[in-house]
């Protein structure tokens, strides 16, 4: 009878989990191209326009990643359902700042969601925006 009620707690705990693992939501980015292992790889993960993309202290969350020669992957987790966009770079000198030409053009690797790259200027929130659900996985990549 003491096993019958131990296993119910049991089988109660991993229902619990079980349940709170479906609603865990996890957004996985794939950067593609790395050249190189120097430096870091920066992300800017944005929930608003404002700021996107140059302001990271606006940021909704920054993460930084050794990279991985070829492809460096990093995961956010427990983020909430909402319309996103993601900034990266790689910053080989390690100065946290994207360097630039003397006409501002980067000479640092760097991309955004959707791919987005307009000719002449940094992509707005919009063009490099993606809507997150809830309790899905996510997996976005960058080249």
């Amino acid at each position: 009878m003491d096993f019958c009620k131990q296993l119910g707690c049991v089988t109660l705990a991993v229902c619990f989990w079980t349940a709170a693992s479906a609603q865990s939501s996890t957004l996985t980015v794939q950067v593609t191209n790395v050249k190189n292992i120097r430096g870091k790889i920066l992300f800017a993960l944005f929930n608003r326009a404002e700021g996107f993309p140059e302001t990271h202290q606006k940021a909704f969350r920054l993460y930084e990643a050794i990279p991985v020669k070829g492809t460096t992957t990093v995961t956010f987790d427990n983020l909430p359902h909402g319309t996103y966009a993601l900034a990266v770079f790689h910053d080989e000198n390690l100065d946290a700042k994207l360097n630039t030409n003397f006409v501002g053009i980067p000479k640092e690797p760097y991309g955004f969601s959707n791919n987005a790259r307009p000719a002449f200027s940094a992509p707005g929130f919009k063009d490099a925006s993606f809507v997150f659900q809830r309790a899905q996985a996510v997996s976005i990549q960058i080249k």
